[in-house]
């Protein structure tokens, strides 16, 4: 599921099928989440606090690119749940 359907979503932009990208973003949110592992219920606890289930593999996919794209190199001013929780407006700014 994590390599399978990235893929799809990276066929679909590099060769612009939206037919592609639509049944594969579709996919993704009708798919259960895999089971938890250490990155997964670590981003659940810190970053989303109990405020949002887990409950699909589109919802955990995105836990882990917000992880591998802005966590994992503390780049919480570049990405906009960051900003939102670390801003002068956000819940903790």
């Amino acid at each position: 599921m994590n390599a399978v359907l990235p893929m799809g979503l990276l066929y679909a932009r590099l060769f612009r099928r939206q037919a592609v990208r639509e049944g594969t973003v579709k996919l993704l949110g009708w798919y259960p989440a895999n089971a938890p592992n250490t990155l997964t219920v670590r981003m659940e606890r810190q970053l989303l606090q109990g405020r949002l289930v887990i409950a699909s593999a589109q919802r955990q996919q995105a836990l882990v690119q917000l992880y591998k794209y802005y966590c994992e190199d503390e780049r919480c001013r570049e990405c906009a749940i960051g900003q939102w929780l670390w801003g002068k407006h956000g819940v903790l700014g």
